[in-house]
């Protein structure tokens, strides 16, 4: 599906280079970002569960808001901060917590397993793409 195979380069290259910010993320448990202000970072938390989601829920919590984003179509989000709404996805996430194994900052056999993985997959769409 790719017109010309520098383009399938540059995703799996642009995959690349987000194993590598995750796993370093991860390790470190902050999470960075570059803008126009300078470096912004958190602390972050990644989880590996062998449940499959199908949704990607997302919350946010600042100044005592939750903030829900639910994805639907792709690439849309719905986003609320009906506290009802909010603090049952937010049970929801916990019992999935609960259930998954914590990769940042600890874990370190678990956490290079989880992107070795991931690498892996990664040079396998690689090789796919070459023999077809």
């Amino acid at each position: 599906m790719f017109t010309s195979k520098e383009d399938f380069e540059k995703i799996c290259d642009d995959l690349d280079n987000l194993m590598n910010k995750l796993e370093k993320e991860a390790e470190s448990g902050r999470k960075s970002v570059n803008n126009e202000l300078g470096m912004l970072s958190s602390g972050f938390e990644m989880y590996q569960s062998d449940i499959f989601i199908s949704n990607n829920c997302i919350q946010a919590n600042t100044n005592n808001e939750t903030y829900t984003y639910i994805t639907f179509n792709s690439f849309n989000h719905l986003m609320t901060y009906s506290p009802e709404f909010s603090e049952e996805c937010q049970k929801w996430i916990e019992q999935m917590r609960s259930k998954s194994i914590l990769l940042s900052e600890v874990s370190e056999k678990l956490r290079f397993q989880f992107f070795l993985s991931q690498r892996n997959k990664i040079a396998h769409l690689r090789n796919l793409f070459y023999t077809l």
